[in-house]
């Protein structure tokens, strides 16, 4: 069973915005529904948990009552790990799961064939996670001089959703 958790318990602090990234319109809807819509019609997601900040439970839940395929708003915690946590525990304790796919709602542009990739790759891997190579110079940077420039060829920016066996997260997690 694969399950998707919709990580959504951000409060728009670093983005330095009243509203929080995922409630902002997109084409005529929240950030977050564009990324519970594309898993939603995946024909190989069996369920999506999304997690919340406590001051936006309600909120979301409204929003996300239309998907058949949403099982539940958790809350979510101080750290996005701690989020990630509190819906592993909720999908441990109450459906079973081979894979779990993390995602960040305020990323809703990933495609069909993306997810599709994905799948593929979670069925021989324990842990997938998609890449973008970096096209910019990089620098380390300490106390505020320039201490060397690394090698992008060996850089890449992490995106999401990863997709990871469920087993292995969870008892990667608990051991925090």
């Amino acid at each position: 069973m694969n399950i998707a958790v919709i990580l959504s318990a951000g409060s728009g602090k670093r983005f330095k915005n009243d509203v929080p990234k995922q409630f902002l319109n997109l084409n005529g809807s929240p950030v977050i529904l564009k990324s519970i819509d594309k898993l939603e019609k995946v024909k190989f997601m069996d369920g999506i948990v999304v997690v919340s900040h406590p001051d936006h439970i309600e909120k979301v839940k409204k929003l996300a009552s239309p998907y058949k395929k949403v099982l539940a708003v958790v809350e979510g915690g101080v750290r996005r790990q701690d989020s990630v946590f509190n819906a592993l525990e909720w999908i441990n304790k109450n459906s079973k799961c081979s894979k779990v796919w993390v995602h960040d709602s305020a990323r809703p542009l990933f495609s069909e064939d993306l997810l599709e990739r994905l799948y593929v790759s979670s069925l021989v891997e324990d842990a997938v996670i998609p890449v973008i190579p970096s096209d910019d110079t990089l620098k380390r940077v300490e106390k505020g001089y320039v201490t060397a420039t690394l090698d992008r060829t060996s850089i890449c920016r992490v995106q999401t959703p990863q997709v990871f066996s469920f087993e292995v997260l969870y008892k990667a997690y608990s051991k925090f």
